[in-house]
């Protein structure tokens, strides 16, 4: 399997926050957000660390793909799955990297009440910025584009 990372090298990653969830997104003035998100039912413990900065990267793969493949691959490639929080900051710092395709965030993972997961993904298209929940069961298209922390 080949991985195309949309980036030569890592873009660094200021995660200088000292606010909510609620109040991070407000701050990002999506035109859509998940009621869920909304709702702070995402894991939120990478917020502990406010002076943290990171190296991240896109990842896109050339096949139809699922979300333990793309983390493995992540693995291999010596990265991890971008969270909820790292998304909105790096979709906020990067914006001319987030057009076209999802981005999607494999580290944050909610579970609802019909024992269904489903994990953060950032949309910037014809209808503005968007921040949705989608499943994350099953396989991903070609060329969506996968937030990956260097660890």
């Amino acid at each position: 399997m080949e991985i195309k990372i949309y980036e030569k090298e890592p873009v660094v990653l200021n995660m200088g926050h000292d606010c909510s969830l609620k109040e991070m997104i407000v701050v990002a003035n999506y035109n859509f957000c998940n009621y869920d998100i909304k709702r702070e039912k995402l894991p939120l413990t990478e917020l502990s660390d406010p002076q943290k900065t990171l190296l991240v990267s896109l990842l896109s793969f050339d096949q139809r793909i699922d979300s333990k493949e793309v983390i493995l691959q992540m693995k291999l490639k010596g990265f991890r799955p971008a969270s909820l929080a790292e998304l909105i900051y790096f979709e906020m710092a990067y914006p001319e990297l987030c057009a076209g395709v999802p981005i999607i965030a494999l580290g944050s993972v909610y579970r609802d009440s019909f024992g269904i997961n489903s994990v953060p993904q950032f949309v910037a298209d014809k209808n503005g910025r968007n921040l949705f929940l989608d499943l994350v069961d099953g396989d991903w298209e070609i060329g969506d584009k996968f937030l990956a922390v260097a660890i």
